[in-house]
């Protein structure tokens, strides 16, 4: 557990690995080729998101996973400006998406 700004969060809130998700093959899996694609994309999507700086995992992890507001945001990093969150938040997604690209992630690969 990592605290920014007083706030405790885990410093691996990415990951994708439940005790159901990719273990083993669903029905809607067609076959065991699909499944070990879909597991290394998974695998290489968690790398990604923990190769993000620290603040920007946060923000990002606040934002798309709690589903906090902007200004929920800035309250919980004790910013006095939500245009300020929402540029750092901006800059974070812009990051991920350039790592993604780097990495050879799709859009197609994300909705896993």
């Amino acid at each position: 557990m990592e605290t920014f700004s007083g706030f405790a969060f885990n410093s691996a809130p990415f990951s994708m690995d439940g005790p159901d998700n990719l273990d083993k093959p669903s029905s809607q899996d067609t076959s065991p080729e699909e499944y070990l694609i879909n597991k290394n994309t998974s695998q290489m999507i968690e790398e990604v998101l923990h190769s993000l700086p620290t603040q920007k995992q946060l923000i990002i992890q606040l934002h798309l996973y709690r589903n906090l507001t902007l200004g929920e945001i800035a309250r919980v990093l004790k910013m006095k400006n939500i245009w300020r969150v929402h540029r750092k938040l901006t800059k974070a997604l812009k990051l991920l998406k350039k790592k993604f690209r780097e990495k050879g992630i799709t859009q197609s690969d994300l909705s896993i």
